[in-house]
């Protein structure tokens, strides 16, 4: 199995630390930012009310709207979680996704980020850009550059492995 199969499938480490971490912070509501192609990713519980943005169009099997993460068409406070799934790194402007997030989330819900960080070296990261040399990710982050974005209290980070890590944040207003 690669790092790609352990973001899909059922019953792989990724999948299965990100449903914990759902099952403790993700309320009855979450909203998942990127929710992609798949028709129901492997990481959503049952216990959970699934809402789904994406920019690309798909077929899901949940509540669904074409969207940036940038401009959620939604009201303030409407949500328990935000989940961005291996999503943020992806976004066009993370800091706004993150404002975005802040704003959709209730008082005291979470916002939850799966990302990969990637270590701080010319092999990964252009010289002074911060951006991905893989054009699908056109953000990088070093766990230092994430932490910086997001305006909530931090609660938990949960490493996986391959630099792949889980972060919890709790918004309070």
């Amino acid at each position: 199995m690669n790092l790609y199969d352990s973001y899909a499938h059922e019953g792989t480490l990724g999948i299965n630390l990100v449903k914990k971490a759902l099952r403790k912070y993700g309320g009855k509501t979450c909203i998942d930012i990127g929710c992609g192609l798949f028709e129901r990713p492997a990481y959503m519980i049952p216990e959970i009310e699934w809402v789904g943005i994406d920019p690309d169009v798909s077929d899901h099997d949940f509540p669904y709207i074409q969207a940036e993460a940038e401009n959620l068409p939604f009201d303030n406070n409407c949500f328990d979680s935000v989940l961005f799934a291996t999503s943020l790194d992806h976004v066009k402007d993370p800091q706004s996704a993150i404002k975005e997030a802040v704003r959709v989330v209730r008082p005291s819900g979470h916002i939850i980020v799966w990302i990969t960080l990637r270590p701080r070296n010319k092999y990964y990261i252009w010289k002074r850009s911060g951006k991905w040399y893989d054009k699908k990710h056109p953000q990088a982050f070093i766990e230092e550059s994430l932490l910086e974005i997001v305006p909530c209290k931090f609660v938990e980070k949960i490493n996986i492995k391959w630099g792949v890590n889980i972060f919890v944040w709790t918004c309070t207003t």
